[in-house]
């Protein structure tokens, strides 16, 4: 029995998950039922519906030409005919439902098939002759110049002295860079963006931003102090 409720529902939610088509006359005709099968499909509104959908399906099929005229009629005789319960019955109309949308599937994923073009035959233009080049007459008498030619001397470009000049430029600039202070002489911290020069001992020191507000409040204290002493 669990079989047989699971099996109609199958069946039902692949129906409901078919496009919605037009009614066939080619389905069964409940009206004129006279076999069991015939009976019990009528009977099941489940199975009804699988048959109306069913005859829709094959009709399609045979509009696209992909299966034989009387595969309907074999598979009606030698499947559905053969069941003898409604769980057979399901399982038999949910099989060839999903065989037929497989097929509809294949037809419309295979690449259209492109015409065969002759190919055009161009005519072949004859060759126009060319005229013949006169040959080219040599004077009678030829002397032969033996004078000596001047050697001509390349000249001179300027190229070498640019990349000196370059050359110079860079090494100047790297003892600049080499020259400039890069930490500071009071505690050793790296100097980034800011730098303050102070004469500490007769002897030019570069601080830090850090080192420069305690030398600042250092002087402050000592002219505080000697304002006071005085």
């Amino acid at each position: 029995m669990r079989k047989q409720i699971l099996g109609a529902a199958q069946l039902a939610f692949t129906l409901l998950s078919l496009p919605a088509i037009q009614a066939s006359a080619a389905n069964l005709n409940c009206s004129e039922s006279s076999t069991a099968v015939e009976v019990a499909i009528c009977g099941d509104e489940t199975l009804r519906s699988a048959d109306e959908e069913l005859s829709r399906l094959q009709e399609r099929v045979n509009a696209a030409n992909i299966s034989a005229t009387d595969e309907g009629a074999t598979w009606i005789a030698n499947v559905r005919d053969a069941c003898g319960d409604t769980e057979c019955l399901s399982n038999a109309y949910l099989a060839r439902i999903s065989e037929l949308e497989k097929k509809l599937n294949d037809v419309r994923e295979l690449p259209p098939v492109a015409p065969e073009v002759a190919p055009v035959q161009v005519p072949q233009q004859a060759a126009t002759p060319q005229p013949e080049s006169p040959e080219p007459q040599l004077p009678a008498t030829v002397v032969a110049d033996n004078s000596p030619k001047p050697v001509e001397t390349p000249a001179k470009t300027g190229g070498g002295g640019l990349i000196i000049m370059l050359v110079l430029i860079g090494l100047v600039v790297i003892g600049a860079m080499r020259s400039s202070k890069s930490n500071c002489d009071m505690c050793g911290a790296g100097l980034k963006n800011k730098s303050y020069s102070w004469k500490i001992e007769d002897k030019k020191q570069t601080l830090c931003p850090k080192c420069n507000s305690r030398m600042e409040n250092r002087q402050s204290k000592i002219a505080f102090k000697a304002a006071f002493d005085d």
